[in-house]
């Protein structure tokens, strides 16, 4: 029972007001060149006390300049409460983002598996239409392990979220996080998978 209690303690870096991150005016100057949806899948390194130390691009534009402008953006903007390991203390976390962006005549195009957590699936669950999305919170050791996994609130889907957390452990590697003189340290991640039916 103590062990649950403990595992329950498990927190992800949360993001404070996160709406106000970006605006329609900080739509970067490079993506007015591009057509179609605009997309930025980005990490953001948190330390024990909050403080957005770094940003990474997991997945860009393919434009350096403009996704070097979104990590910037998030890192002037972003605060956060901090990461809470298994035991309950402050720790180490990555918080995982999307900036995007249309740019173009007509109807935004139909999401379509990209990113680094989007899965195909043959079904879903009753009621749950594609794509379906759940957020989901890691124990990740300093090799970028992740050695637990869970639902990162209690909203989400069990069987989404248990299908999330099953590909997570088995097939995931994490970017891991770093202490201030860069050596790499245990930390919570968190990782929204998308699903998508086939």
């Amino acid at each position: 029972m103590i062990l649950l209690a403990l595992a329950a303690q498990l927190a992800a870096p949360t993001p404070l007001k996160p709406d106000s991150w970006f605006t329609e005016l900080d739509i970067p100057t490079g993506a007015l060149e591009l057509k179609g949806s605009i997309v930025v899948d980005y990490g953001i390194m948190v330390a024990p006390d909050g403080t957005a130390q770094n940003c990474f691009v997991e997945r860009g534009t393919g434009n350096v300049e403009m996704d070097r402008r979104v990590c910037g953006r998030v890192l002037s903007h972003a605060r956060f409460l901090p990461a809470r390991s298994a035991a309950g203390q402050p720790a180490y976390g990555v918080y995982r983002g999307r900036a995007q962006w249309f740019n173009g005549d007509g109807e935004e195009p139909r999401a379509t598996p990209q990113g680094p957590f989007d899965l195909t699936v043959e079904s879903l669950p009753a009621k749950v239409s594609a794509p379906a999305e759940v957020r989901v919170t890691m124990a990740v050791d300093a090799k970028g392990i992740p050695t637990s996994c869970k639902p990162h609130d209690e909203k989400s889907n069990d069987a989404l979220a248990t299908a999330a957390c099953g590909q997570m452990l088995r097939t995931y590697t994490a970017v891991p996080a770093r202490d201030t003189a860069g050596a790499p340290v245990a930390s919570v991640q968190s990782a929204v998978v998308r699903f998508f039916k086939s």
